[in-house]
């Protein structure tokens, strides 16, 4: 609207009268999609002198007002919402970033990583008893077991027919002794540096995911045609919820990745050493 105004006040200059006439095609992307033109089409069609149709007066006039500022307020989201996803990621980036450093400087990470244990079990019994407790128990059990036995070579047997609590506790104390098992079959520096590594690649992993979702939230959320206040307040709260399950995602794919990755002991991994030779060496350094 405001570039239309300015192109007006080109029609007359210095005192001049002048007159302005827009013509729009009922094609333009700018119509062609809205249903509700048929309304502004009830006085009947136009004809000039080179046999054309058109369509002009007071109604097609106001209706291309409302069609220009709904135009106008869309941009207005869309401007917003593109500003607000920057600060909602850079935020996160910044909370991101910071905690991998601090995992990457850490002297040990198997302590954070038996922090994950409680949460990861308590998710596993979500996954699967969901809330037909304790309606088919035995089979839902059976699904657990067979997923603990077959990703992370874990038995729970003995954890049948305890209830939602105990179950939870029960199967986070048989992956914390798994993990403790590991750490003292590879030692406690190699284990740690295993467990950095193996997490800071799912982290990334999942990171990149979280942002491509995060696009296209922003995307769903601009097609919704929400007030500004609305969308933006949409795109905060969904933010947030993506990436607390980007951070419960990373650990559930973490701890099983961790768990059953192949481990010799230390006594087993040590023979002959191979090292660099002085070219290569050379080279690196």
């Amino acid at each position: 609207s405001r570039v239309d105004r300015q192109l007006r006040g080109r029609s007359g200059r210095q005192g001049a009268f002048g007159a302005s006439r827009f013509i729009l095609s009922l094609e333009d992307r700018f119509l062609q999609f809205r249903s509700d033109n048929a309304s502004c089409l009830a006085d009947g069609p136009h004809v000039d002198g080179g046999g054309r149709t058109f369509y002009e007066g007071p109604r097609m006039e106001r209706h291309l007002a409302w069609v220009q500022r709904q135009a106008e307020s869309d941009d207005e989201v869309s401007r917003c919402l593109g500003h607000q996803y920057g600060r909602v990621t850079e935020a996160q980036a910044r909370a991101y970033y910071r905690d991998r450093m601090e995992i990457v400087e850490a002297g040990s990470f198997h302590d954070v990583c038996l922090g994950f244990v409680e949460g990861w079990a308590a998710r596993l019994l979500r996954r699967h008893f969901a809330d037909q407790w304790p309606r088919d128990y035995a089979q839902q059990f059976e699904g657990m077991a067979e997923e603990l036995w077959l990703d992370l070579g874990i038995d729970c047997d003995g954890l049948y027919g305890t209830g939602p609590d105990g179950l939870a506790a029960g199967v986070a104390h048989l992956v914390t002794a798994k993990l403790e098992d590991a750490q003292a079959s590879l030692g406690e520096v190699r284990f740690t540096t295993l467990e950095k590594l193996l997490f800071l690649r799912t982290a990334d992993e999942f990171w990149r995911d979280h942002l491509e979702r995060q696009e296209e939230s922003v995307l769903n959320i601009t097609l919704g045609y929400l007030s500004v206040k609305a969308a933006i307040a949409e795109l905060r709260v969904r933010g947030f919820e993506a990436y607390e399950l980007f951070k419960a995602g990373t650990i559930d794919a973490f701890l099983p990745r961790l768990l059953a990755f192949p481990i010799e002991s230390a006594s087993e991994g040590e023979g002959e050493k191979i090292g660099l030779s002085e070219d290569v060496l050379s080279i690196l350094v």
